[in-house]
């Protein structure tokens, strides 16, 4: 469960975001929608426990109903996607998969390659990061954070740049794994098609 408590967040005399607050519980997606510059990506990035220097924070965050305000990113339990998210360019496909892997299931290729399989991206399993095209490039990064099974996920525009055909493939594939997963889920969206429920949406 993420939980966020009068969240206020200022670049310098300008103020981004106000006494916000809401709670996304284990297993739903809510999506995050404002008009450009109003600090969508800014607070996810803070969620994540990445502060920039040029802003100011204030507000209470939780995971599971205990405070990570003080913990660094890679003690949340929160996995961020963003819009330029990166993969090891000396690791294959498969490698980059198994590498994200929670410990105690690590090398479960099996796993890896059933989700490649399942947005028909199969026959990538072995290549070289550098020979992606763009819209492959961001589902290997959508596999990679489902299979870290994280307890928070955060998503930055994570169905930009497909085509229609694939764009409908990769949100069942999204959608079905997060359900599945036990996780709580933001998305950050521009777009009303990828939204993924009307009851479901925090506005900025």
């Amino acid at each position: 469960m993420l939980e966020c408590k009068n969240l206020n967040i200022y670049k310098e005399d300008i103020i981004l975001i106000e006494n916000k607050s809401f709670i996304i519980q284990k297993s739903e997606i809510y999506t995050l929608t404002g008009m450009s510059g109003a600090g969508k990506s800014t607070l996810l990035k803070y969620i994540c426990g990445i502060e920039q220097k040029s802003f100011t924070y204030k507000g209470e965050i939780l995971i599971n109903q205990q405070s990570v305000n003080h913990l660094p990113t890679n003690q949340r339990g929160v996995r961020m996607i963003f819009q330029n998210d990166l993969l090891f360019p000396h690791m294959n496909v498969i490698e980059n998969l198994l590498f994200a892997m929670p410990l105690k299931e690590k090398n479960n290729k099996e796993e890896a390659l059933t989700l490649l399989s399942q947005l028909q991206l199969d026959h990538l399993s072995y290549k070289n990061i550098n020979t992606l095209s763009g819209g492959e490039y961001s589902r290997i990064c959508l596999v990679r954070m489902i299979i870290n099974k994280p307890n928070v996920l955060l998503v930055d525009e994570p169905f930009n740049n497909l085509d229609k055909k694939t764009k409908n493939i990769t949100k069942d594939f999204f959608y079905k794994n997060i359900s599945e997963m036990n996780c709580a889920t933001l998305i950050v969206s521009h777009n009303l098609e990828d939204i993924y429920s009307n009851d479901k949406i925090i506005k900025l």
